[in-house]
């Protein structure tokens, strides 16, 4: 199991918090959530079949799509789209 990513953003006097997570084998989700001030604001769930179309996929592939998922939400957060 990939351990995961997490970032902090402070966007128009608001504190956001981007956490990423891998839930592994037995749970195969790649999981992104955004914070404002505490409270999750979007989810972003997705499992290893619509990512990979296959459960079985080697761990250093799943850590690259989880940065990847986060680094998109993080950009949409800063281009002002999941606002």
């Amino acid at each position: 199991m990939v351990k995961g990513f997490n970032s902090d953003f402070y966007i128009l006097g608001k504190h956001y918090h981007l956490q990423s997570e891998d839930w592994g084998t037995q749970n195969p989700y790649l999981v992104t959530r955004l914070y404002c001030q505490g409270a999750v604001v979007k989810t972003l769930k997705r499992s290893y079949v619509e990512i990979f179309g296959t459960l079985r996929i080697a761990s250093d592939v799943v850590k690259i799509a989880l940065k990847h998922q986060h680094e998109e939400l993080a950009k949409d957060l800063v281009l002002g789209r999941t606002l």
